[in-house]
C-alpha cells in the first residue's frame, strides 16, 4: 500500500494600509518601515516566508504587501500580527471568508 501524498500548506498574507492609520513625520515613518522590513527579511531567514513583496501595478492602494508563509494560518497570523508595522497601527490584515456555492458568495 503506497503512502498518501502529503502537500506542503501555505498561507497567503494580504497586508493592507489602516483607514485609521497614525500620521508619522517622515522619519518616524522611515524608523517603523525600517523595522518593518527587518521583520520581514527574519522571516523569510527563519524560513517562515517562502516570498514576499510589495504589489506593482494594482488599482487598490490600501494593498501595500502580500506574501506567501509555508505555515499553517493559525501561526502566520501570530507572527504577521507582531510585524512591527501592524503593531503600530499602519497595516492590518483579514481573515478571508472562502465562499461554499455562489449563492453563499
Amino acid at each position: 500500500m503506497t503512502e498518501p501524498v502529503r502537500f506542503d500548506r501555505h498561507t497567503l498574507v494580504l497586508l493592507r494600509l489602516r483607514q485609521d492609520a497614525p500620521r508619522h513625520t517622515p522619519e518616524q515613518a522611515a524608523e517603523l518601515q525600517n523595522r518593518h522590513l527587518a521583520y520581514i527579511a527574519d522571516r523569510v531567514a527563519a524560513g517562515d516566508i517562502v516570498a514576499v513583496g510589495p504589489p506593482v501595478d494594482q488599482d487598490d492602494e490600501t494593498l501595500r504587501g502580500v506574501s506567501v508563509w509555508s505555515l499553517d494560518p493559525r501561526r502566520a497570523r501570530e507572527l504577521a500580527e507582531a510585524d512591527p508595522a501592524v503593531l503600530a497601527g499602519m497595516l492590518t490584515f483579514n481573515r478571508v471568508r472562502v465562499p461554499h456555492s455562489m449563492a453563499d458568495a
